[in-house]
């Protein structure tokens, strides 16, 4: 008899600590997630700003072309 009680306060123990576990790694994925997609999302802000700023320079480099008049 004394067998079962622990085998039964055994299985309970480990019914709460793994109810336990499952509730906390619902709340800590989604927060690490989040962190991570917002640490991408301001490193493609940066690397966005950076192309601009280059197309815009590479742009004001670049001459012109020359239209040439065509003669009737």
């Amino acid at each position: 008899m004394v067998v079962l009680v622990f085998l039964i306060g055994a299985l309970l123990g480990l019914l709460v600590g793994a109810a336990v576990c499952v509730r906390n790694v619902r709340q800590e994925v989604p927060t690490r997630v989040a962190f991570r997609m917002h640490v991408l999302e301001s490193r493609l802000s940066a690397l966005q700003s950076s192309v601009d700023q280059a197309l815009s320079r590479w742009n004001d480099d670049v001459p012109a072309p020359r239209r040439e008049r065509v003669l009737d």
